[in-house]
């Protein structure tokens, strides 16, 4: 997991953001320069990102860093793995949305809302 790091300096300072942005289930890339480092989004005055490669998506994920944020989750497809660190989030996370392949869903209030296009 990568992007996490820069918003947990955020909160210990008190700082809560807007939003969080997570990419789950893709490609792990190289970075090549510092404006590709999710660690660094923050510094630039982007909204931050974080960013869980295919190879992680079996792990246990440590999501304290997202308690009462607004989260919304992106993937390649709604499947099992990507399913299982939505509710990750949810259990922290105040407001979820999750959009893979044509499905999206919406946690909010604890309750599930879904759709597909």
């Amino acid at each position: 997991m990568r992007g996490d790091r820069q918003i947990l300096r955020e909160r210990v300072a008190g700082y809560m953001p807007k939003a969080v942005f997570v990419n789950a289930g893709y490609a792990d890339l190289p970075i090549t320069n510092k404006y590709d480092d999710p660690e660094n989004g923050m510094q630039f005055g982007l909204l931050p990102t974080v960013e869980i490669p295919a190879n992680e998506m079996h792990r246990a994920h440590d999501f304290r860093f997202l308690v009462n944020c607004r989260v919304h989750v992106h993937g390649p497809a709604m499947d099992e793995g990507f399913c299982r660190i939505v509710e990750q989030i949810a259990e922290k996370a105040a407001h979820v949305i999750a959009c893979a392949g044509d499905e999206m869903m919406e946690f909010k209030k604890g309750e599930w809302t879904a759709w597909s296009f």
